[in-house]
Order: structure tokens, then sequence, then C-alpha cells
């Protein structure tokens, strides 16, 4: 409908547990933690991207530094968009912790 999207890898047939949930008129930096229920995130459907929302999203199972699989959580916020360049500019955060929904680096908690 003339509007950018993100797409969760299930919303193309393609077999992950990605997932991304919004927030609507929250910005960036006031988002500190991610949701931990899984039904809080759109795994299978494409997001509008739009200005004055954050999005979080839950990585597919990954296996970190030290060897166990798990997920991570990250953040981005949409600075600018252009639908005719079809461009998306933005800010974004993942926490490398596993399992860990913080969103905010350890330095400014």
């Amino acid at each position: 409908d003339g509007r950018l999207v993100l797409i969760p890898p299930r919303a193309l047939g393609i077999s992950s547990t990605a997932e991304i949930t919004t927030f609507p008129g929250m910005r960036f930096d006031e988002l500190r933690e991610a949701p931990t229920d899984t039904a809080a995130y759109v795994r299978d459907e494409p997001v509008p991207v739009a200005l004055g929302t954050t999005y979080v999203f839950r990585t597919h199972r990954d296996v970190d530094q030290i060897g166990q699989t798990c997920f991570f959580y990250g953040k981005m916020e949409p600075l600018s968009i252009s639908v005719e360049q079809g461009t998306l500019e933005f800010i974004f955060d993942v926490n490398p912790v596993c399992q860990n929904p913080d969103l905010v680096p350890p330095d400014n908690n």
C-alpha cells in the first residue's frame, strides 16, 4: 500500500524463530527492556515502518560466545523513511547477552 515494511523471515516462508514487535509513540532511549512473552511479537506478516515507533526484535535461535543456544534481543527506531527511494535510515542496538531482554547498554544503566 505504498509503505515500507519490515518482513520477518516466516512471512516469506522461511523457517525461523525471528520475531518483531512495535512500540508506537515510544522513543529509542525510552525503551529499556524487550518483552519476553512471544505472544507480543509478529512472526509471519509484514510490519509497516513508521516514524515515532520503536521496533524490538527477537532473533532466531543462535549460539552465543560460550556455545549456549538462545535468543538475542535488539531495538531500532527509524530516523527517516523515503518510500520513493525505498530507503530507511535508523538507529539500533543489540544485546549480545544470551536470553537477556535488557535493551540499554551496560554503561547507560
